[in-house]
């Protein structure tokens, strides 16, 4: 699990009442990101339960997206390699 689905996943916990702690710090930016995230949420009006079960849907779909951003990413270096090779 990435730090994003971490962080989502914590608030979800916190939300709930549990006290999951994660095995190394998060980033304070991330823990931003996150809080913002479900304050907004709270904003619209939602209860903790459903903020938090909607920040566990958060932290699912960005886990099924990793495959795919890892691909992205790796195909980038490819990319950026061979354009060096070429200006070479």
């Amino acid at each position: 699990m990435g730090p994003y689905e971490t962080g989502f996943f914590l608030e979800a916990c916190r939300l709930r009442g549990s006290s999951c702690q994660p095995y190394r710090p998060l980033h304070p930016e991330i823990t931003g990101v996150v809080r913002a995230v479900s304050e907004v949420l709270a904003a619209e009006g939602l209860p903790d339960h459903a903020r938090a079960e909607l920040l566990e849907r958060i932290a699912s779909r960005i886990h099924a997206m990793e495959p795919e951003l890892d691909e992205q990413m790796r195909r980038g270096r490819v990319e950026r390699q061979l354009q060096r090779v070429l200006n070479s």
